[in-house]
């Protein structure tokens, strides 16, 4: 059954109602059925405590309730104790007093300590063993040692002591609800304003103690009763608490970590149609920028080499090598400026592919003899090698010999003087696989990861770092991964390296 506020305060009154008949029947009866009722109460608050706390973000409850243990035991020594029980023949009154200051003490600082559990954990061994000596010194100063002071004089009524130690426990109380808004966010609502609740009737219950001359008065009765209703309630805090609303306080910091989650999901969305708006312009610009100065170089290049091979005779040697320098830096910004174009294209979606059956033997051949004259220049021979069958193959062939200049460009340029760079053309099953083979400096493990990201280049392993706009390979691997086929390279620093290029085969050999 969940108690509501009515439901509680309607079993309180009922229950009160029929306590306070019985006290005016028989008080030591009453007593003894209020004290044994509130031990019930406060052992029962220990073991929901103990029982749920897997399920408690943090520990300050399950440390009340461990003391709760504790303030039971005192509680039902006290109901023993007390005048007219006869379990301890030889107690006054001044003995049960003492054992509830006792019991009323611990209470106070079990709930002034209580927040500082709120963010770390509860070790529970050592806080039953604290607890336990406490218990243990407390009743032996009273039934042992006798050195406890005297709360209850007969004839007199309460002793200063006693009316100190009250007020004093109302001021530990007052500072428990003072620390206990301060953690109030690590509670539901509803469990924070009863525990508020079990603190504003423990404090009314210890003023009514600070009032009575006899131990069967009133004001004793009344204090009885609302540290009754203060259990009951701390009671249902604690079954609110492990049972009713664990995931309220177990998933508390996830739902708030999950909400910030949300929020910064949101944020990097917004990021991220930024980026992709700052890509798409990027991409605008190099297409726009490489188509504008394509133009321009072509002609630059072009007189270039039209003054190369016609004015020749009439320029110095000097103006000669003034012009070569020209051409040479025109062509490298050509291919510079093709680069950016093809990679706006591919980086867009837009890679555009007019498959044709292609005899690749042919293409690849061609491409050779297109970089003889380059690899003459460093006296490297450039040998083929045909394996197997001559397959026809549904390519680009535009997009294929720009593969094939792309490797072969950067096998003759890696190549010392003097060296030879392989190619070879190979069946394997249903694929054709190109090997571009040069005995250059070879490239690092660390690094081949890395060579097939746009603009990445690869220094020598001298550190020098070799020209071009580091977006050949990527290309290359983009346009072979377009035709269904795969790129890779096999490399030993210091050995040389060889990129292959393997593309499917959709027709019959010719």
């Amino acid at each position: 059954m969940r108690f509501h506020r009515p439901q509680l305060l309607t079993v309180a009154v009922l229950g009160g109602g029929i306590l306070c008949v019985l006290s005016f029947y028989n008080y030591l009866l009453f007593h003894t059925l209020v004290e044994i009722f509130s031990v019930v109460v406060a052992w029962g608050i220990f073991v929901l405590a103990w029982n749920t706390r897997a399920h408690m973000t943090q520990d300050s409850l399950f440390f009340i309730g461990a003391a709760y243990l504790f303030v039971g035991f005192f509680d039902l020594v006290h109901t023993l104790a007390y005048k007219g029980m006869g379990v301890f023949p030889s107690t006054t009154a001044d003995q049960p007093t003492q054992l509830w200051i006792c019991a009323r003490y611990l209470e106070a600082l079990a709930l002034a300590i209580a927040p500082s559990y709120a963010y770390r954990k509860v070790r529970a061994d050592i806080v039953f063993a604290f607890l336990g000596a406490i218990s243990v010194l407390g009743v032996a100063s009273i039934f042992y040692w006798d050195i406890f002071p005297d709360c209850f004089v007969e004839g007199r009524g309460l002793t200063s002591f006693k009316i100190f130690s009250e007020y004093l426990i109302i001021a530990l109380m007052i500072v428990a609800m003072m620390r206990l808004r301060t953690i109030r966010h690590l509670y539901p609502a509803r469990v924070f304003h009863l525990i508020i609740w079990v603190l504003a009737v423990s404090i009314g219950a210890e003023f009514c103690f600070t009032l009575y001359a006899d131990v069967y008065g009133l004001f004793n009765m009344a204090g009885h009763l609302l540290k009754l209703v203060s259990f009951i309630i701390l009671y249902e805090a604690v079954l609110q608490t492990g049972f009713r609303e664990p995931l309220g306080l177990l998933f508390r910091e996830i739902k708030q970590g999950a909400e910030k989650l949300l929020q910064e999901k949101e944020r990097l969305a917004q990021k991220n149609l930024e980026l992709a708006r700052l890509s798409e312009l990027k991409d605008q610009f190099l297409a726009m920028a490489a188509h504008d100065l394509h133009h321009p170089i072509g002609v630059t290049r072009m007189y270039g080499e039209f003054l190369l091979e016609e004015a020749a005779p009439a320029l110095s040697p000097e103006h000669r090598d003034f012009l070569r320098v020209i051409v040479d830096s025109s062509r490298s910004m050509q291919a510079i400026l093709n680069d950016f174009l093809d990679i706006a294209k591919i980086e867009a979606g837009r890679l555009e592919l007019h498959k044709t059956p292609t005899d690749l033997e042919s293409l690849i051949r061609g491409v050779v003899a297109l970089h003889q004259w380059q690899a003459s220049r460093k006296n490297i021979r450039i040998d083929l090698a045909v394996h197997g069958y001559s397959w026809r193959v549904e390519v680009d062939p535009t997009k294929m010999e720009q593969v094939m200049n792309n490797l072969l460009s950067n096998a003759v340029k890696f190549s010392p003087e003097g060296s030879r760079v392989q190619v070879s053309l190979t069946h394997e099953g249903r694929r054709i696989v190109v090997g571009v083979s040069d005995q250059g400096p070879g490239i690092s493990k660390d690094n081949l990861d890395r060579l097939f990201q746009p603009f990445e280049r690869i220094g020598s392993p001298q550190g020098r770092r070799e020209k071009g706009s580091g977006l050949g390979l990527a290309i290359v691997k983009k346009i072979v991964e377009a035709h269904g086929g795969k790129v890779w390279i096999e490399s030993e620093q210091g050995w040389g390296s060889t990129f292959y290029v393997a593309v499917p085969v959709n027709s019959t050999s010719s």
